[in-house]
């Protein structure tokens, strides 16, 4: 079942969409991004989307990546709804089953397309620049010395690229899951892929009215942001630990009430 989800979500318009906004927005980075601090020195790392703090790439893709991880999957469940295909699944596997096949290849595909982007702008500029560490004390460093990554950006920068992949793949399955959660409630078709965003951009304001940073998703987990405060750091686990525990008790909640 997971398998054939994973097909059926590859051959949607809904994720080629999806991949060519992220696409777009590496483009923008690259075309945005400060010449001064990426000819300053030989380094990929000044570059990539995410860790330079110069270019629109950065502030964007961030901000969307909600809207582009839900909008492969986030609707996969309303869809069999819509197509009397959910009865018929249903007739052969339980529903606790069906809801953990449509929840792990939404994981899988929100996470895929919001890293395969930064992936291949990384093979771009790691064949084309030093993949050396910055000096620690390099004052356009895009990790702030001080920083929850600092000690393995410094030592071992590639390993830091793929933490920071990692973070981001946790984060836009997240994302996902968030929009397939949202087709227990009463929501008109497609809306729930917004439901990410809107929580995001919430965070986002509510950083802004306590100025607390910890608070904004955008923030921590945007590599150059999430190093400049020490408060991002514990968010990085707290949000996905609720985000996960939201969506066990709302798809418990649709089984035991029959609202599948």
């Amino acid at each position: 079942m997971i398998r054939q989800q994973l097909i059926r979500i590859s051959r949607r318009w809904q994720t080629w969409i999806a991949l060519l906004i992220g696409l777009a927005m590496i483009v923008i980075q690259a075309m945005t991004i400060s010449k001064a601090n990426t000819n300053f020195i030989n380094s990929a790392y000044v570059h990539l989307t995410g860790f330079d703090y110069t270019g629109m790439g950065s502030r964007s893709y961030f901000v969307i990546l909600p809207l582009l991880s839900a909008l492969a999957a986030g609707s996969t469940n309303s869809e069999d709804k819509k197509q009397r295909f959910l009865s018929m699944q249903l007739s052969r596997e339980t529903p606790q089953k069906y809801l953990a096949d449509i929840n792990l290849s939404a994981f899988i595909a929100g996470g895929l397309l919001g890293i395969i982007p930064l992936i291949l702008e990384g093979c771009y500029y790691f064949s084309k620049y030093s993949l050396r560490p910055l000096p620690k004390h390099y004052e356009l460093s895009p990790i702030a010395s001080n920083g929850w990554g600092a000690g393995l950006f410094f030592s071992h920068p590639f390993l830091f690229w793929l933490l920071c992949l990692l973070i981001i793949f946790v984060f836009s399955g997240l994302f996902s899951l968030i929009a397939t959660a949202s087709a227990a409630f009463r929501i008109p078709y497609g809306m729930e892929i917004v439901i990410p965003f809107l929580i995001s951009i919430a965070s986002s304001l509510a950083r802004d009215l306590t100025g607390f940073e910890g608070l904004s998703i955008p923030s921590i987990i945007t590599p150059t942001f999430s190093n400049n405060y020490r408060s991002t750091f514990p968010s990085l686990f707290i949000y996905p630990a609720l985000i996960l525990l939201g969506v066990i008790l709302v798809d418990h909640w649709r089984v035991h009430h029959d609202l599948l």
